[in-house]
């Protein structure tokens, strides 16, 4: 796994990560606005997923929903994630429709979804439901006769496609598995459409599943979400859909967090060792890494550990270097050239992107990165 800021504050993040089972890449951008005593989160940029063990290599794209923490100014802090995600599957052509639905007034429960599994004809197989926080389940659907003209779905296309020339659209080799698949990138300037495309009916809104819900469960539905990413997404009948409840299984359910984890923001196992700079990682100790990674900055270091005066002082250092670097470029932050992605455009979402040069792993080979500059300043 690699990831880079490839943008100056906001930050816009590019990162790709490869293993024999999968390759992921994409890129983060926030745009955050403040609602009262909240704030919502609105991220832009696609997530590509291929599966190279899969027959058919199947690539999966899809976009982030918008979130919002609530109670920033006093009260119990809690965060909520909503919108409408369309998962594409391009070497199928199958779909899948996902509504992160936001909690109500007087509703009991929270984080709950509702979705749908369709194939490249519309028909509907699999009925998802459940809360991104807790389970996520999946029953089985009749999808019935694939229709009489024989027609498949459109394949989703960008609303705006953009064309760029091939300097613009570097063709990425991934590695995986002995053999190589080509695939390409995506950048950050992606744009969130906050509007909703389709209004849920009375009726839909009393059932999920084709079955009467609760009134906690119409209030939820009520407000329907708003479709995130670029791609068109197509309509749900919500009130035709019938499940089998006796083909029901769990598709997912979180690992328990940490003892103690209430005291440390609530992290995970994963995340609180994120910044653990072990012997496979310590330079000091020959292991081949950049001086740039992250684990090496000095304020999040010093946060990390309590030393919080320390902390603020290398924060407002680090700040001012890189201030410092920015004067000696022509046209300052707008001259920043990434070392590890490039500007391009993504084929499949015709937004604008950063694709992976795929030089890094080569590098580190080497430990060749005397091109990396000294951003931190320090021994490291």
């Amino acid at each position: 796994f690699i990831a880079e800021q490839v943008g100056p504050p906001p930050p816009v993040s590019a990162y790709h990560a490869e293993s024999d089972d999968f390759v992921i890449w994409g890129h983060v951008h926030l745009k955050n606005r403040f609602i009262g005593k909240s704030v919502e989160a609105i991220p832009s940029g696609s997530i590509h997923c291929v599966l190279p063990r899969v027959a058919e290599a199947d690539h999966f794209t899809w976009a982030r929903p918008h979130m919002v923490v609530h109670n920033i100014l006093f009260g119990r802090l809690w965060v909520e994630w909503y919108g409408t995600v369309l998962v594409t599957n391009h070497s199928t052509g199958d779909v899948a429709i996902i509504e992160l639905l936001r909690k109500g007034w007087f509703d009991k429960k929270m984080h709950q979804l509702r979705g749908v599994v369709q194939d490249k004809h519309g028909r509907t197989h699999w009925l998802l439901g459940g809360s991104w926080s807790a389970e996520v389940w999946a029953e089985r659907c009749d999808p019935g006769p694939i229709p009489s003209d024989g027609n498949s779905r459109p394949t989703p296309t960008p609303p705006h496609p953009q064309h760029t020339s091939p300097e613009q659209e570097p063709l990425l080799q991934h590695h995986v598995r002995g053999s190589t698949s080509s695939s390409l990138m995506s950048e950050a300037s992606g744009q969130v459409d906050g509007s909703a495309t389709q209004d849920p009916s009375s009726a839909a809104a009393k059932r999920a599943r084709g079955r009467k819900g609760s009134s906690s469960s119409q209030h939820s539905y009520h407000h329907h979400p708003p479709p995130v990413g670029s791609m068109p997404i197509p309509e749900v009948d919500w009130e035709s859909i019938q499940s089998d409840p006796s083909t029901r299984r769990v598709l997912w359910s979180p690992t328990p967090l940490p003892a103690h984890a209430e005291q440390y923001f609530n992290y995970s196992q994963m995340a609180m060792e994120l910044n653990e700079i072990t012997p496979e990682y310590d330079r000091q100790a020959g292991a081949h890494m950049p001086r740039t990674d992250s684990r090496f900055r000095p304020d999040q270091r010093a946060y990390e550990e309590g030393r919080l005066d320390e902390a603020s002082s290398e924060k407002t250092r680090l700040e001012d270097r890189q201030r410092e670097a920015a004067k000696k470029r022509p046209r300052g932050e707008q001259d920043y050239s990434p070392l590890w992605f490039q500007r391009s455009r993504d084929k499949y979402t015709g937004e604008a992107t950063w694709a992976f040069r795929g030089s890094y792993w080569e590098k580190k080979r080497h430990n060749d990165f005397k091109h990396c500059p000294h951003i931190f300043g320090t021994t490291h």
